[in-house]
């Protein structure tokens, strides 16, 4: 898709200086690095690195050492051949691995960078991560997350069922409130928990989402017709569209977490 052109796996950050997409993107990141005092020399763990966009960018902006985890055999393919393309991969490295049950041992790292990541685990899954980034952090890092958080819980029928809809169609269990997560970190053992609404940024790259959705979903219905495409890319598409009615409903939003493991 579009977004992958610029091996980002997530949402656009749209300030008044922001001239395209591929800023958009890096804004994101930048935004979210803004929570941490990187310097050279730092190990950061991506938690669900993707293709590795966001990993190959703190590398090569802070000097930091990343090692990105994920699940998948093409992402990991992926993030290792953009690193040696880069010329990032004496910095960047890439495993598979589990980020609820990491296999890095206490004092690891100092940053876990999750981005867009947590909200594809379940409730379960959301508070493993939590616990373990804890652990594998050196006291006073920093857990740094941008993700999607629900605003309640429960909605109306209505609107749980459209929440149902949209994320069921992206593998997505169910999203976390703002008050579970925080709630959740400190159990975990993290202080000076904190969580900003910055959806207002990221509108634009909502709405792009939707109208790319808009016009692409009805040829995906004949491609589907015709055995061109798979079921799983049409309801990627649909939610695409989902997602759209979701945020005019206010049922969700788009949020940077920072959190410390106490010194």
């Amino acid at each position: 898709m579009v977004w992958m052109r610029n091996l980002g796996m997530h949402w656009g950050y749209w300030d008044d200086q922001t001239r395209n997409h591929a800023e958009s993107l890096v804004n994101m990141s930048r935004a979210l690095a803004s929570l941490a005092d990187l310097r050279p020399g730092m190990r950061v763990l991506d938690a669900g690195c993707g293709v590795g966009g966001p990993a190959l960018w703190l590398a090569q902006t802070y000097g930091v050492e990343v090692l990105g985890v994920t699940l998948s055999e093409v992402q990991l393919a992926r993030a290792r051949k953009y690193a040696a393309k880069r010329k990032l991969d004496h910095l960047v490295s890439f495993e598979i691995s589990d980020f609820t049950a990491l296999p890095y041992g206490e004092d690891s790292f100092d940053v876990v960078w999750a981005q867009e990541s947590v909200c594809h685990v379940p409730e379960d899954g959301k508070q493993a991560f939590l616990r373990e980034a804890n652990r594998v952090l050196r006291p006073g890092g920093r857990l740094l997350m941008e993700d999607w958080f629900r605003i309640a819980r429960p909605y109306p029928a209505a609107g749980e069922t459209l929440m149902h809809e949209w994320l069921s169609g992206w593998a997505i269990d169910d999203l976390a409130t703002t008050d579970e997560i925080t709630e959740w970190s400190r159990k975990a053992g993290f202080d000076d928990v904190a969580l900003r609404n910055i959806t207002p940024y990221a509108f634009r790259s909502i709405r792009r989402l939707h109208r790319l959705a808009f016009w692409l979903y009805p040829g995906g219905l004949l491609l589907r017709g015709l055995r061109l495409r798979s079921e799983v890319e049409q309801a990627n598409l649909r939610s695409a569209r989902l997602q759209w009615q979701a945020y005019q409903r206010n049922l969700w939003l788009i949020g940077l977490l920072c959190a410390t493991r106490p010194a």
